[in-house]
């Protein structure tokens, strides 16, 4: 008993319930077996554990008992959520009453020669496999909070706008206009602009021409030198 205790303490039980009739009491060597496990755990001695397992489901805990000929195994059973672990003794197993109570039974393998383990390696077995299954859920519930499988809309890349298909015009005046259509995706080159045809070229009037008849040009004043004398 002393070392079910040590090991239900080790699995994170919240608290362990023993019979007192025709059941060994809670000695001072199961004390000091336990190393000090019962300093730290919740004792309930029951007078009636038949009665307290019925309590124990109405309050919304699973009784789960152990027995060689459960047809599954630890593993296979689920035991995560509120659980009461029943271990039966080793000679005679679970009580015809507290079978009754149980809601499910589970059994560990056996390969050997030997068909059954002492109560206290057997109760250890199931309440680490119970731990194992309550980290291993707890570890799966991290994990896919953590990574999503949609990525958030702030993670989404945006959107890319849809190409729109410009259409080039020539005006009269020779200006490029461009005008927008959703028709494709490509962009028109813009058309060139007409080159004008060069005229050919013109003889222009002199000055002389363009004035009035009766305006005759001045003659330009020559200047006049004076002689130079020694």
């Amino acid at each position: 008993m002393g070392s079910l205790l040590r090991s239900a303490e080790g699995a994170g039980v919240h608290g362990v319930i023993f019979p007192t009739h025709r059941q060994a009491p809670l000695s001072p060597s199961a004390v000091k077996a336990s190393a000090g496990a019962v300093e730290h755990l919740l004792l309930y001695p029951a007078d009636d554990l038949p009665a307290t397992l019925s309590d124990l489901h109405a309050r919304g805990v699973r009784i789960v008992g152990a027995e060689g000929e459960a047809p599954l195994t630890a593993r296979e059973t689920d035991l995560r959520g509120p659980l009461a672990l029943v271990v039966g003794s080793e000679g005679h197993g679970l009580g015809s009453a507290v079978r009754r109570r149980a809601d499910a039974f589970m059994r560990i393998p056996m390969k050997g020669a030997v068909g059954s383990l002492n109560a206290a390696v057997a109760g250890s077995i199931l309440l680490f496999e119970a731990l194992a299954q309550r980290e291993g859920a707890t570890t799966t519930s991290s994990a896919a909070s953590e990574t999503p499988d949609d990525p958030s809309p702030q993670e989404q890349p945006p959107a890319s706008p849809k190409p729109r298909a410009r259409r080039a015009k020539v005006s009269a005046d020779g200006a490029t206009v461009v005008e927008a259509s959703e028709a494709g995706a490509a962009a028109a080159e813009p058309a060139a602009p007409e080159q004008a045809t060069p005229e050919p070229d013109t003889p222009q009037p002199a000055d002389e021409d363009l004035l009035p008849a009766d305006a005759a040009p001045k003659p330009k004043a020559r200047s006049r030198r004076k002689p130079v004398t020694d």
